[in-house]
């Protein structure tokens, strides 16, 4: 019986494998770029612990982030219009969409949506909340899939474009109001804004007012993905990643004790106490220096990619702003919006060469991003004269046949400007050197001449 079973699995394999390739999308073997170090450590230099920012000047940034951070406690109201969460509709309205059966979704399905989204009581709440627990930031009242083309297709999975972002436990939010059938909430951060589902939040009104004084002290910063955080009492209460941040309490020998978010047991949040090692976290902000730049970098490395973070996951934009948090350098969530955020310096229509050479003699490694339309990637040095980046990627776009398909990579690594170019199949549009338009600096200008480590 088990012989017959395993047969049964191997087949089942194979059709998978023709299947995902005859829609486009290849699960072969490693690129070449895979091969080398994939390590942020290996690619440091000399004056590897040398602040990337004065310490005045990252205190000031810091502040800023944690002003950014705080805004939905701090700001006199919800700041997004009706108009701006329509948007999905807009978009969306007139096209074919998919869902996770691969069919496309009846006609119905959004205006259903709209109708349980009751827009009418928009901002009829407008009150301070907290995440009690990690959980998706959605575009529509639903858990449910929007996919552009059907999931096996390379314009399928994973981009659900329902999905906006991943949200950690402990982040301050405004809640606008419930949908119809109170199951979603419909919320804003300090940098988007969506639904969630409604057991995942609570009013924060009387945990703001105890967290006040917690929340203007010391701030603790996550330095290792996948931390199981619980309470005083030894209750398990959520994971914790890169890019949580939580009020600190106390600084114990070994561990930090933290503010977390719980149930008051009706509809509001209560502080309880939570502990987290020091060698899982550091108090923000953490020196900003390549080193420990590079040692977040290498606790990211191999994670799988997840549009809009999705299941616990990260895509490039999220990659790049959680690695960043415990610097207190605050980034937008989306990656054209952070290739804007410091000083940019074109790069559009420059041969390769060129386009290299620039990155390698201007580019300030661990504080330079490389930006290309939908994709965002960070500069951390050069090896063997070859600019090196770090990056959480889907693939690498292919063309065979008059096809477009896509190489899979899907995870964070390590590689240099062309992965993927010893494929004969690569789409002409498919080097990312080639699309690279631009370098932005994450550190003042004066900062941002040719430098060497």
């Amino acid at each position: 019986m088990r012989l017959f079973e395993g047969a049964v699995f191997a087949c089942l394999g194979a059709v998978l494998i023709l299947w995902t390739e005859l829609a486009g999308v290849a699960m072969g073997a490693d690129i070449e770029d895979l091969f080398l170090p994939q390590c942020a450590a290996f690619y440091l230099r000399a004056d590897y612990d040398a602040p990337l920012l004065e310490s005045a000047f990252q205190q000031k940034r810091d502040e800023e982030w944690n002003a950014r951070y705080f805004s939905p406690w701090t700001a006199d109201g919800f700041a997004h219009s009706v108009s701006d969460l329509l948007y999905p509709w807009r978009v969306y309205g007139d096209r074919e969409i998919f869902g996770e059966n691969g069919r496309p979704r009846e006609s119905s399905w959004l205006n259903d949506l709209l109708k349980g989204a009751n827009f009418a009581a928009f901002r009829s709440l407008d009150i301070r909340g907290v995440i009690l627990e990690e959980t998706n930031l959605r575009a529509l009242p639903t858990g449910k899939p929007l996919f552009l083309a059907p999931p096996s297709s390379y314009e399928g999975f994973p981009f659900d474009y329902a999905q906006v972002s991943a949200l950690n436990v402990g982040e301050p939010v405004r809640i606008s109001h419930l949908s119809e059938d109170r199951s979603w909430a419909l919320v804003e951060t300090g940098y988007a804004a969506g639904w969630i589902d409604s057991r995942r939040v609570a009013a924060a009104d009387d945990y703001f007012a105890e967290i006040r004084g917690y929340a203007n002290g010391p701030l603790v910063a996550v330095t290792k993905d996948g931390v199981a955080m619980c309470d005083s009492n030894g209750r398990f209460r959520s994971h914790v990643r890169i890019g949580s941040v939580f009020p600190l309490k106390k600084d114990l020998l070994y561990e930090y004790e933290v503010a977390l978010p719980a149930s008051d047991g009706s509809i509001g949040a209560k502080v309880v106490s939570g502990s987290i090692s020091k060698g899982a976290s550091g108090r923000k902000p953490i020196p900003f220096t390549p080193r420990n730049v590079a040692n977040l970098i290498d606790e990211m490395l191999g994670a799988s990619y997840g549009w809009g973070g999705l299941y616990g996951n990260r895509d490039c934009s999220a990659a790049v702003r959680d690695l960043f948090a415990p610097f207190g350098i605050w980034l937008p969530r989306n990656s054209a919006d952070q290739a804007a955020w410091g000083r940019t310096v074109s790069l559009q229509g420059l041969p390769r060469e060129e386009k290299e050479k620039r990155i390698v003699e201007e580019g300030i490694p661990f504080a330079t991003l490389l930006y290309k339309e939908g994709h965002i990637m960070l500069y951390i040095g050069h090896y063997r004269g070859r600019a090196m980046i770090f990056h959480n990627m889907w693939g690498i776009k292919t063309l065979e046949g008059g096809a477009e398909g896509r190489r899979v990579v899907g995870k964070a690594v390590i590689t240099t400007l062309s992965p993927g170019a010893e494929f004969a199949d690569i789409h002409p549009d498919g080097l990312l050197i080639d699309a690279i338009t631009a370098m932005t600096f994450l550190v003042p200008s004066e900062r941002s001449g040719p430098r060497r480590f």
